[in-house]
């Protein structure tokens, strides 16, 4: 965010450094442009802030992919808000395989605070920016216990393949466990215990403790009759 004619004014001198070359090829005016930017950016400030988050959103959306993970398996919240009431599952993962397999680019576990997190337009690190704002949020999520891990993906001629580089296939060995929600119906109970069994992978169901608000024990299930 700039404020102030100063830094505005930085900020269209860093954008004419960066892009001075470009510009002076396809027959821009270079200081009528810089004129021009800098009274757009002191007239309305925020709308072109707008524009360039908009952008930004954008092709983040469209060329970063981010995976989320969680520390903690027993949180009444987090099976409300991720599992349809408890009726979905939880897949628990060995950290170190998921790290080793390399298919992602960067990681770490998510900062929360009150605050937005604070990025300058004059900072040319952009994936450094672009990551300092991913691992950021507010500290009502903090039960999560968030860990990302975050991939960027090229620009493809053809939109089959540029989308199957989001798709990815765990192999076995890197889930550790699945722990089945408290209200999981029989029919996906009895086909993900079927599933993890064949796959050599532990299967549990939480079980509901008397007089407390959270699931806090689970048992180890065999393949139903």
């Amino acid at each position: 965010m700039l404020e102030g004619e100063e830094n505005t004014a930085a900020f269209v001198d860093h954008a004419i450094n960066r892009f001075g070359t470009k510009l002076v090829e396809r027959g821009y005016d270079i200081e009528e442009l810089r004129k021009k930017y800098n009274q757009r950016l002191l007239k309305d400030l925020m709308g072109e802030q707008k524009l360039y988050d908009d952008f930004r959103d954008q092709k983040r959306d469209v060329h970063q992919g981010v995976i989320s993970f969680s520390e903690c398996w027993d949180n009444i919240l987090m099976w409300s808000h991720y599992s349809e009431d408890h009726k979905g599952f939880c897949v628990g993962f060995d950290t170190e395989k998921l790290i080793q397999m390399k298919y992602y680019h960067n990681g770490g576990y998510v900062q929360y605070t009150n605050t937005y997190p604070q990025v300058s337009p004059l900072d040319d690190e952009m994936y450094k920016n672009l990551h300092y704002m991913l691992f950021h949020k507010s500290s009502d999520w903090s039960y999560e216990l968030e860990y990302r891990l975050t991939k960027l993906f090229g620009i493809h001629s053809d939109p089959v393949e540029f989308h199957k580089q989001k798709l990815l296939t765990f192999e076995n060995e890197i889930v550790s466990e699945v722990i089945l929600g408290l209200k999981i119906s029989a029919e996906n109970k009895k086909q993900i215990v079927k599933i993890c069994l064949e796959k050599r992978i532990s299967v549990f169901q939480i079980e509901r403790v008397p007089y407390m608000f959270k699931p806090v024990s689970y048992t180890h299930l065999t393949l139903p009759t």
